[in-house]
C-alpha cells in the first residue's frame, strides 16, 4: 500500500515538474477576474461582519483585498464564491470592492449607519443618573451629572439632538426637554410625567402629564406652552406619545376611572372615538402612516398586562396575558408594524421578542432579562437596542443589527435604554 502511495506522489512530482517545464515554453494563463454579485447586509457600522456574494474569489483570506470606499476591511473567511468580512472604522458610505491577481470587481454601496441610542447610566463621579446619548457608540452626556435625570425620548431635526426626560427635584419630578444639551423646563416647577416628543420644523412637541389640584392630567407641550387635554373618565391621565400628521396634533395616552385604565386618543385637543374596546387599555405609542393611525400599548387580561397594537381601531392581540408583557419600540414601515418588547417567563426573566406583522421572533434565551426598548428599520435592517440584567444588580447596554449584537457598556449599575434614532 505504501508502495502505491509513494508511486501515486511520484507521478503527482513528474506532472507538476512537466507542468513547469511547459509554462516556461508558453504565456501564463491570466486568472480571471472576480465577480462581486450581492452583499449583505447592505448597511450597518463598522465591526460587524458582511457577507460578499459572487465569483473567482481566490480560497484564501489573503489573496483577496477588499475595501469599503476605499478603506481595506480585513477578510475573516474566502471561498471562491464567498467573502466574510470586517467593516472598517472611519469608513463613508461608498462601493466595496474586490481585489485579487486577476483584477478588481466592484460591488454595490456599503451605507454606514449612524446610530443614536439614548438612555441613563449612573455617574461614577456624582453618583447622580445622567441622561446619556450614545452616538456610534461613543457615550456623552446630555444632562448636568450633579443633578438626577432621567431619559424618555429622543428626536432628531437635522443636526439638532432633542430629547425629553425628568429633572429630579426634591419630592418632585420635574418634565424637561434638552436641545443639544441645553435644559429647557416644562412645568414651571410642577411635579408631572413626561412621555415622547416630536419635532416639525421649529416646533417640538412633548407628551406628558402635570399636577392640577390632586391628579396627573395629559398634557403635551408645543414650544413648552402647556396644552392640557381631556381625559376619558374621572380620575388621573397621562399623554405618553406625540405625533404631526397633515398638520393636525395626535396624543395617545390614558385615563382612568375607579381605577381601570381608558385607552385615550386626541387629535387636536378632542378625544377621538374609535371602533373597539378601549378600557382596560393603556396607550403608550403610536405612528401615523397616511390615513392610518397605528396604536400601541397594553391590555390588563386578568392579572397579567398583556401586548397589542390597533389599526385603526382594530386589535392585533402578541401575548395572551399568561404572562406579563411590556412593549416598548413601535415602528410602522410601508404598512408593516414591528414591535418590540420583552414578556416575562415562568422563572421571572425578561425574554426579549419582537413581531413583525404579528409573527414572533425571540431573541433571548430566557436565562437573563434582556429589557429591549426600542426597535428601528433602515435600509430593509431591523435594529433594536436595550439592556442586559447581569449578576449584582449590574446591567450591560446593547444594541443589534439583525443578528449581530454590539455592547454600548461594560456591566454597570442603574442602567437604562429609552430610545433610539437610526439614519
Amino acid at each position: 500500500m505504501k508502495i502505491i502511495q509513494k508511486a501515486q506522489v511520484l507521478a503527482f512530482l513528474l506532472i507538476s515538474i512537466v507542468s513547469v517545464s511547459s509554462c516556461d515554453k508558453e504565456e501564463s494563463v491570466p486568472l480571471p477576474v472576480p465577480e462581486v454579485i450581492e452583499i449583505l447586509p447592505t448597511g450597518g457600522v463598522a465591526g460587524m461582519e458582511v457577507t460578499i456574494s459572487g465569483s473567482n474569489f481566490v480560497a484564501d483570506t489573503l489573496g483577496n483585498t477588499v475595501t469599503f470606499n476605499g478603506l481595506v476591511a480585513s477578510v475573516k473567511e474566502a471561498s471562491t464564491d464567498e467573502l466574510v468580512v470586517v467593516v472598517p472604522e472611519g469608513g463613508e458610505t461608498g462601493a466595496i470592492e474586490v481585489s485579487t491577481k486577476g483584477g478588481t470587481a466592484t460591488g454595490p454601496d456599503f451605507r454606514y449607519y449612524q446610530i443614536y441610542i439614548l438612555g441613563t447610566a449612573r455617574s461614577k463621579t456624582t453618583k447622580q443618573d445622567v441622561i446619556t446619548l450614545w452616538r456610534n457608540g461613543v457615550a456623552e452626556g446630555v444632562s448636568d451629572e450633579n443633578v438626577s435625570c432621567w431619559a424618555a425620548a429622543i428626536a432628531l431635526s437635522g443636526s439638532d439632538v432633542y430629547v425629553s426626560g425628568i429633572t429630579v427635584g426634591t419630592g418632585i419630578n420635574l418634565p424637561t426637554y434638552w436641545k443639544n444639551g441645553q435644559a429647557f423646563p416644562l412645568t414651571g416647577g410642577k411635579h408631572g410625567t413626561v412621555g415622547g416628543l416630536s419635532v416639525y420644523g421649529d416646533d417640538v412637541y412633548v407628551a406628558g402629564s402635570e399636577q392640577i389640584g390632586n391628579l396627573q392630567v395629559a398634557t403635551y407641550w408645543k414650544n413648552g406652552v402647556s396644552i392640557n387635554l381631556v381625559p376619558r373618565g374621572t380620575g388621573y391621565s397621562y399623554a405618553y406619545d406625540v405625533k404631526m400628521s397633515d398638520g393636525d396634533v395626535y396624543v395617545a395616552g390614558t385615563g382612568s376611572s375607579q381605577g381601570i385604565s381608558l385607552g385615550t386618543l386626541w387629535k387636536n385637543g378632542s378625544k377621538l372615538e374609535f371602533e373597539g374596546d378601549f378600557d382596560g387599555v393603556s396607550l403608550n405609542q403610536m405612528e401615523v402612516e397616511g390615513s392610518d393611525v397605528y396604536l400601541l400599548g397594553q391590555r390588563l387580561t386578568g392579572s397579567k398586562p398583556a401586548i397589542s397594537y390597533w389599526k385603526n381601531g382594530i386589535e392585533h392581540p402578541l401575548t395572551d396575558g399568561s404572562h406579563q408583557a411590556v412593549p416598548r419600540g413601535f415602528v410602522v414601515d410601508n404598512g408593516s408594524v414591528l414591535v418590540a418588547g420583552y414578556e416575562n417567563n415562568n422563572q421571572l426573566n425578561k425574554v426579549a421578542k419582537v413581531w413583525i406583522n404579528d409573527k414572533e421572533y425571540v431573541l433571548s434565551d430566557g436565562s437573563s432579562s434582556f429589557h429591549l426598548s426600542d426597535i428601528a428599520v433602515i435600509n430593509g435592517d431591523v435594529i433594536t437596542a436595550g439592556h442586559i440584567e447581569i449578576e449584582n444588580n449590574n446591567e450591560i447596554a446593547f444594541y443589534a443589527i439583525n443578528d449581530q449584537l454590539f455592547t454600548l457598556t461594560d456591566r454597570s449599575s442603574s442602567l437604562s435604554i429609552s430610545g433610539m434614532v437610526v439614519f
